[in-house]
C-alpha cells in the first residue's frame, strides 16, 4: 500500500442464528477506529461503514468482528426472471479499500 488517501468500507448480511447481536469494526494497523464501525442487537441484520482515511505507505485495514460470538453470514439470492425456479447467488460480505488520492 502506498501513501495516500483511501476510501474503506464494508458491508456484512447475517442470518436470524445471530441471537446476541453482531458488531465490525474497521481496524488500522490494529488500531480500532471510531469511525468505520457498524453494530446491531437485531437478528439477521446489515451492517455497513466506511471512511475516507489518510494512510501511510505499508498500512493494514482489517475488518474485525468485535462481538465474542460466531457470525452467521446469510445466503443471498435475487430470482432469475429469465429461469424460473433459479437464482443469481449475491455477495453477503463486501470489503472494499482503494485509493482516491
Amino acid at each position: 500500500m502506498q501513501t495516500g488517501h483511501y476510501k474503506c468500507e464494508f458491508y456484512v448480511t447475517t442470518t436470524l442464528q445471530n441471537q446476541s447481536g453482531t458488531g465490525f469494526v474497521l481496524a488500522v494497523n490494529n488500531t480500532l477506529q471510531q469511525i468505520g464501525s457498524g453494530y446491531s442487537l437485531v437478528p439477521g441484520s446489515s451492517q455497513s461503514s466506511g471512511f475516507i482515511y489518510f494512510l501511510p505507505a505499508g498500512s493494514n485495514v482489517s475488518l474485525l468482528n468485535i462481538f465474542q460470538n460466531t457470525v452467521n453470514l446469510a445466503a443471498l439470492a435475487t430470482p432469475n426472471p429469465q429461469n424460473p425456479g433459479t437464482s443469481f447467488a449475491r455477495p453477503n460480505t463486501i470489503f472494499n479499500v482503494f485509493r482516491v488520492f
